[in-house]
């Protein structure tokens, strides 16, 4: 398994609508001055605490979408499956809800996943990389605004994103932690 939250090498990627891709320093995190974009590693709570990366898109002056991306060297196994959970934030009662991120799991230029949710909950997701085993990919994880192209409160989670190469093992409950 590989844990994509504990990597040092991911590179954020970012784009206006229908503009050219801006790409960060490899490791980059903060808040990007001129577009507001912004990217974190750390524990998330919803319902569950998560390591995750914490994502929100550009919006000044404008919209658009943002990307982590990952090169990696994939096993030569199968099957491999990228595991995840999303969820967005908590908007205050002085502030509009989101309506929504949409969430998406890219191979190259090629889309695995798509799911667009207003959830405060994680919800588990998983993108099958098995045709890729034993290749070299971009794996690129995307939060974008959604079909309305609306940035508000569309802070989004991406929790204990992993790549897992053979069986996935079964989640322990909170009684067998114990």
């Amino acid at each position: 398994a590989l844990p994509l939250a504990t990597l040092k090498n991911y590179r954020i990627a970012w784009s206006y609508y229908d503009k050219p891709l801006t790409r960060l320093p490899v490791g980059w995190q903060g808040s990007e001055a001129t577009s507001r974009v912004s990217f974190r590693l750390g524990r998330v709570t919803r319902g569950e605490t998560k390591l995750a990366l914490q994502m929100h898109p550009p919006y000044r002056p404008g919209g658009g979408t943002i990307f982590a991306e990952y090169r990696l060297k994939l096993p030569d196994a199968r099957p491999l499956t990228l595991t995840f959970f999303n969820a967005i934030r908590d908007h205050s009662p002085s502030e509009p809800p989101s309506d929504g991120v949409t969430f998406r799991v890219w191979v190259d230029d090629e889309q695995l996943f798509e799911r667009h949710t207003d959830a405060k909950r994680w919800q588990a997701g998983e993108a099958d990389l098995s045709r890729f085993a034993g290749k070299e990919i971009l794996l690129r994880l995307e939060s974008h605004p959604g079909p309305k192209r609306s940035t508000t409160c569309d802070s989004s989670f991406w929790g204990d994103p992993v790549v897992i190469a053979g069986p996935i093992p079964k989640q322990l409950s909170a009684a067998d932690k114990g």
